[in-house]
């Protein structure tokens, strides 16, 4: 698993869940308590949680909506000799491609027109 770069988040939260509906997805802490957390992200997350705690309820993780991927450029590859001992001038010295990244891509959110 390959992990991107964590982002500390320092949250405050007034109030702990009092529902047994909040108390299955927040988090439990005595009031004028902070919270530090470690958000981490994985490289094949397509869809990632959200720490929401700007009204000071109870920190909930929420969900962001589902998008369509697109991709806005092209693979980018580089030429990797074939054979080190070939000298370069002859015309049957061959190269193969290495990808060195598959493009870049944003999300498409809802009915949005195409570009």
């Amino acid at each position: 698993m390959t992990t991107l770069n964590s982002a500390a988040v320092r949250v405050a939260t007034r109030a702990a869940a009092t529902t047994k509906a909040d108390t299955r997805n927040a988090v439990q802490v005595s009031p004028r308590r902070r919270l530090n957390a470690v958000v981490k992200a994985d490289v094949g997350d397509w869809q990632v949680n959200e720490l929401d705690a700007g009204t000071g309820d109870p920190v909930l993780l929420t969900r962001r909506p589902k998008a369509r991927w697109v991709k806005i450029s092209k693979d980018q590859t580089e030429q990797i000799e074939a054979d080190s001992r070939e000298e370069f001038h002859l015309p049957h010295k061959s190269f193969h491609e290495r990808v060195v990244n598959h493009g870049y891509y944003r999300p498409i959110v809802g009915e949005l027109p195409p570009d």
